[in-house]
């Protein structure tokens, strides 16, 4: 409603609530967003950010290195997992695994899925 209105305060208004309704059920303002798109797509955007962060930290704090790199692995397939769900969304078939194996992605594939994921959210 907030997108849709002519008024600017009217907008904001809505937009006011909408922040008020998120706190109050305890929803991720991240996820506020993407008001145009499923929530399935807000939620996967706003987890590879959050992880993206967490990994960004890895390559600037060196001292990590030494007591954190199964956290550092341990995050990296994590985030490995929601590229996954990410590629689903913007139609990008990846081979299927057997049951069980986990996906170790290439810097490369995960490079082109966020590329298709950024591409999808500035068409919207």
């Amino acid at each position: 409603m907030a997108e849709s209105s002519e008024f600017a305060a009217e907008a904001e208004a809505f937009a006011g609530k909408a922040r008020a309704l998120a706190d109050e059920h305890g929803i991720d303002p991240a996820l506020l967003r993407f008001p145009r798109e499923p929530l399935g797509v807000a939620a996967v955007v706003a987890e590879l950010e959050r992880l993206q962060a967490v990994l960004e930290r890895y390559g600037t704090d060196t001292e990590l290195w030494a007591t954190k790199s199964a956290e550092w692995a341990a995050c990296l397939e994590e985030y490995d997992e929601v590229l996954e769900a990410a590629a689903e969304l913007v139609q990008l078939p990846l081979p299927r695994l057997p049951y069980g194996s986990r996906r170790r992605l290439r810097p490369e594939e995960r490079a082109r899925i966020e590329a298709l994921v950024d591409a999808k959210l500035t068409s919207a």
